[in-house]
């Protein structure tokens, strides 16, 4: 028996900080992870020149610690990003337990419990692999409800400054928030007299929701400095979302197509927890409301895919968080029913380790499958392009900036963007192929639209008679479209 907390809080950061270390050891010099390597970095660098569109569009707080630090030490952004995958993980791990420590009022060894159960899950490293904002996000979310349920005198004082924050950082991890704090409110009358601490960040959520559903933020999607230099089919953000024509995964498809990929990410999520998590389901307001809040988003998809919440993939990625809850209480009434079958419960913890060691360090994993692969690495040793690959992007843009003619229109999906902006001369616009493999009809469109030379970049040779080979790095080519 823990008697003193940081016997809870050592081994919890402790253990998340090595955990999440472990893939960006063996993937060398560059991070794990998509948005890292795809968005990331540039978004950083361009950071002091981002337009009210952008901050508005992907949340400054992030970005614009990062790129302070940055801009403060001189470390290169892609070292930083290493080193936040571990930092955020840690930290995220360590206000899950204030959470269950502090909000919830669990014991030090049922908190110990529930955070490992949290940490070592397949589906909270893939949080942690890229969406580093939405972990910021949430764990500032626990801190305010901390907060929220603390006796302090400037009680109101510091939940309006974190919800500002969480407001500033991400609009999902917002949503949780207020849904959570929606449900004490509702239930708790005594709790009503914070409702004006809040008033700041919903109006704010509130205007940033607006402006992003009006289409108003379409420039900046991908281009936060507003130098009309990519050229995109993207739908901007909206408030509903046509999963048909806005999602490649379903380009074409079926709602039974949208069933199948919906349901395969929930079971290869949580088959592991699903026993324990529906043993352990309890009433309390802000676990339940967020909750409901998380399975909305999640399964409307299924229900109006031509209408649906957008991102359903990360709100059921974000039901993580109440399920290592449910099951971690699961495991407390199994261990108070079935005292003699301590054993159990010891082999299924150990399932868990195991399971969250295999998959950050490639050795083993469950995760592959076309649709989950859409949405979860098969491992957490990837990148957005191969590890051994990342090197040879670079070498290809600086040969396309000595050999294209000016103005030319370089094609790249979003596994490139960021370093096709950062290292490609002004004069190169991009052209921004939404998904993952280049579509005949992307290029005609750009063909309608633009006359000038056109080259891609790519992992892959495209075999069709409009494209030719003209530049190889290892893994990468480049290719000039003939039209």
């Amino acid at each position: 028996m823990f008697t003193r907390t940081w016997q809870v809080y050592l081994p919890v950061a402790t253990a998340a900080v090595a955990l999440r270390a472990i893939p960006e050891v063996l993937a060398g010099e560059y991070p794990v992870g998509f948005d890292t390597l795809a968005t990331y970095p540039y978004l950083i660098q361009s950071f002091p020149n981002w337009t009210l569109n952008a901050a508005m569009a992907w949340g400054p707080l992030f970005f614009g610690l990062v790129w302070g630090i940055h801009h403060v030490t001189g470390m290169s952004i892609m070292l930083l990003l290493k080193m936040l995958g571990p930092t955020l993980y840690s930290i995220f791990a360590l206000s899950f337990a204030l959470f269950l420590r502090k909000y919830l009022g669990w014991g030090n060894r049922e908190t110990l419990v529930g955070s490992l159960i949290l940490i070592f899950q397949p589906v909270t490293l893939r949080l942690s692999w890229d969406l580093f904002r939405n972990e910021m996000g949430l764990s500032l979310v626990f801190l305010s409800l901390v907060v929220f349920r603390s006796g302090s005198r400037l009680r109101n004082y510091y939940l309006a400054c974190l919800s500002m924050l969480v407001v500033l950082t991400h609009q999902l991890s917002t949503i949780i928030l207020f849904s959570a704090i929606g449900g004490i409110l509702i239930f708790e009358k005594r709790a009503r007299s914070s409702f004006l601490a809040l008033l700041p960040s919903v109006v704010l959520f509130l205007t940033t929701t607006i402006w992003l559903g009006s289409g108003l933020a379409e420039s900046s999607w991908f281009d936060p400095t507003s130098s009309q230099r990519v050229l995109t089919f993207q739908s901007s953000p909206s408030l509903l979302t046509n999963v048909f024509s806005q999602d490649f995964r379903f380009s074409g498809g079926t709602a039974i197509d949208v069933l199948a990929y919906v349901s395969a990410l929930f079971l290869y999520c949580f088959i592991p927890l699903l026993f324990w998590a529906l043993k352990g389901v309890f009433h309390e307001p802000a676990l339940t409301t967020s909750t409901v809040a998380l399975l909305i988003g999640s399964f409307s998809v299924i229900l109006l895919p031509t209408a649906s919440i957008p991102l359903y993939w990360r709100w059921e990625i974000m039901l993580v968080i109440p399920f290592a809850i449910y099951s971690a209480h699961g495991m407390r009434i199994f261990a108070l029913q079935f005292p003699k079958r301590s054993q159990v419960l010891k082999i299924f913890f150990l399932l868990y380790i195991v399971l969250g060691t295999g998959y950050a360090s490639g050795l083993f994993s469950y995760m592959y499958g076309s649709a989950v692969n859409s949405y979860m690495p098969g491992t957490m040793v990837q990148s957005s392009v191969k590890i051994d690959r990342v090197d040879q992007i670079a070498p290809c843009i600086s040969w396309l900036n000595h050999f294209a003619p000016t103005r030319s229109l370089l094609v790249t999906d979003e596994r490139f963007y960021a370093l096709a902006m950062m290292i490609a001369r002004p004069d190169i616009k991009i052209a921004l192929q939404p998904g993952g493999s280049y579509q005949s009809t992307f290029f005609e469109r750009i063909r309608m639209s633009n006359q000038s030379p056109i080259f891609v970049i790519d992992d892959s040779v495209i075999t069709t008679a409009d494209v030719s080979l003209v530049h190889v790095e290892g893994g990468i080519v480049v290719l000039e479209y003939l039209h």
